[in-house]
């Protein structure tokens, strides 16, 4: 019978498990670490943040060229709800942008349990470029050479990137933002992408 390989890896809000054909990512929920956010804010909503929230909201347009969604509470590191939700909402905002939007640029997620559980079809590690190349790429290929700090932090790790039949795709694209990127940049991220040829060692 053959072992099944399988490899593991684990962000701030999902862990993600490798196997041959697919990745599986399960939504971090901890409890303690929500309880502990809640006392340490000793009362402070969300409510009290949200000037601050709408002021960078504004910036953030301005510096993309397109609408910057407000961040949420699960959205906000530290915040008590993204102990709970952040890992679920990206997981379902991933599988729902799959379903409701035809973008090449993604790889596609197969199934979502309630966004507990997703499953993803599984590219090929990146082997030809680093993080700094694939920032690069995004940057030079975007409508806007900002738009890309829009998720500054996931658009300029090569490990959200991979290589499916040949095409770059992103395969971490769970955030709202990232997600209206796509919808204006995704097609020509993909059709522009050319695999750099290995170099002979000498």
């Amino acid at each position: 019978m053959k072992k099944i390989k399988v490899k593991k890896g684990c962000g701030t809000t999902r862990r993600v498990f490798i196997f041959d054909h697919i990745v599986i990512k399960l939504a971090i929920i901890n409890f303690k670490a929500f309880f502990e956010a809640r006392k340490s804010l000793k009362g402070l909503s969300l409510k009290e943040h949200e000037e601050e929230f709408k002021e960078e909201s504004v910036r953030m347009s301005t510096l993309t060229g397109f609408s910057i969604k407000k961040a949420r509470g699960y959205e906000i590191a530290g915040f008590p709800t993204s102990y709970l939700f952040a890992g679920i909402m990206a997981n379902l905002q991933e599988f729902y942008f799959t379903i409701f939007h035809r973008n090449n640029f993604i790889e596609q997620t197969y199934f979502s349990f309630f966004g507990l559980i997703n499953i993803q079809k599984k590219g090929e590690k990146i082997d030809f470029w680093n993080s700094s190349e694939i920032w690069n790429y995004i940057c030079e290929n975007s409508l806007n050479c900002n738009q890309p700090y829009c998720d500054g932090h996931a658009l300029s790790n090569i490990d959200n990137f991979c290589v499916d039949k040949g095409k770059l795709k992103i395969c971490d694209y769970g955030s709202r933002n990232i997600q209206e990127f796509l919808n204006m940049n995704g097609e020509r991220l993909f059709s522009r992408f050319i695999k750099p040829m290995k170099q002979k060692q000498l």
